[in-house]
């Protein structure tokens, strides 16, 4: 029985102490929208696919509330050639407390300028990833705290 209380705790001090598998968070866009200033990410360590079909997910938020909503995350499946998506999984949050959840029932195009758009060209490598960032809450927590004079480019 000491044997087995031993391994386990091997086990459990050697799983807690493996790093978990960090998402690598990229800015992929700073643009105004219907919805006041939007930052726009995407996770490069969920992006999934081959042969011209790609996986992956998002989040974008929002400098102002809309229908009780600033930010959304996305999981996003995507045909790089013509650029048609569909919405796994959508969940609009209100401070970050998840307030509705969907996915859409058809593809449709992902029309420039768009958040999605532009997830999708990173995706799928037809433009950069964009910049590492370390926290997407800290970052727009930090940007939306100040008052926007102009955009900034990152």
């Amino acid at each position: 029985m000491l044997i087995i209380r031993t391994l386990l705790a091997v086990v459990l001090a050697a799983s807690a102490s493996a790093p978990a598998v960090a998402d690598d968070w990229r800015l992929t866009a700073v643009r105004p929208t219907k919805y006041g200033l939007s930052l726009s990410f995407i996770n490069a360590e969920s992006i999934r696919g081959a042969h011209g079909q790609v996986e992956f997910s998002g989040a974008t938020y929002f400098s102002r509330q809309t229908r009780q909503m600033n930010r959304v995350s996305v999981r996003v499946s995507a045909d790089c050639g013509s650029r048609m998506f569909r919405l796994q999984q959508i969940t609009s949050y209100r401070n970050q407390q998840p307030i509705g959840e969907w996915q859409s029932t058809a593809a449709v195009p992902a029309k420039p300028p768009s958040n999605v758009f532009d997830q999708i060209s990173a995706a799928c490598g037809f433009s950069d990833l964009g910049i590492h960032v370390r926290s997407p809450e800290r970052l727009v927590t930090d940007y939306f705290g100040r008052p926007p004079r102009r955009m900034r480019a990152f």
